[in-house]
């Protein structure tokens, strides 16, 4: 991973795995210390998403249930574009839908935009972003890891991964503008936090056990 430390990498999941394994597997120890996943986005084809949904079920669910953003495509039959969209809303009610034309769309200005970037060469400062996992995770009522996440200060940008709460384990999802919860069965619990700036032992004191 050294070589390309400077590096913004796009991975597409289609055909290689669930996007929640790749999530999974970035956050392994070794990678961790080079790499973290800073967004996931999906497009996703208004006209065509019922039969996706039909063929590839589990693996187009899963994309959709773990994408900090959906970009419709083939928007222009407003009633499938509505059932669409409430098929996206049964699997990821917290997430951004964009329903903008294509032809208004950047994705490298989105990823800018995600980065509060003002510039191409921000994306390339190794410096800009840290990301620190936090582990031994406390075990807290929903409200109270919701409380948490959203005193979070501003340079926070993102957070995510499997807590223990007093409801059981849940997947949480936290973005500048939206924090959501999502009961699972896995247990493998950790907090991957990532920002500009902020400060690791108050997040420490907050979540984790000691």
């Amino acid at each position: 991973m050294l070589p390309f430390a400077k590096l913004v990498i796009y991975i597409e999941p289609s055909g290689v795995s669930k996007l929640s394994e790749i999530i999974h597997t970035c956050k392994d120890e070794e990678i961790a210390k080079s790499a973290y996943v800073h967004a996931s986005v999906t497009t996703v084809d208004a006209m065509q998403a019922p039969m996706f949904i039909k063929n590839f079920g589990l693996f187009f669910k899963d994309q959709i249930a773990h994408s900090d953003a959906i970009f419709l495509s083939h928007t222009e039959d407003i009633q499938q574009t509505s059932i669409t969209k409430r098929m996206i809303r049964d699997l990821a009610p917290n997430t951004p839908i964009h329903e903008e034309a294509w032809d208004t769309l950047s994705l490298r200005d989105y990823i800018k935009r995600l980065y509060h970037c003002h510039d191409d060469n921000c994306l390339h400062d190794e410096h800009l972003f840290m990301s620190h996992t936090f582990k031994d995770l406390r075990t807290l009522s929903l409200v109270q890891w919701k409380t948490i996440l959203e005193g979070m200060p501003d340079t926070v940008l993102r957070a995510k991964g499997i807590v223990p709460t007093t409801e059981g384990p849940h997947e949480l999802q936290y973005g500048t503008h939206y924090c959501s919860l999502i009961p699972t069965e896995s247990t493998d619990y950790s907090l991957v936090v990532i920002g500009t700036d902020f400060n690791v032992p108050m997040v420490h004191n907050e979540v984790c056990q000691s």
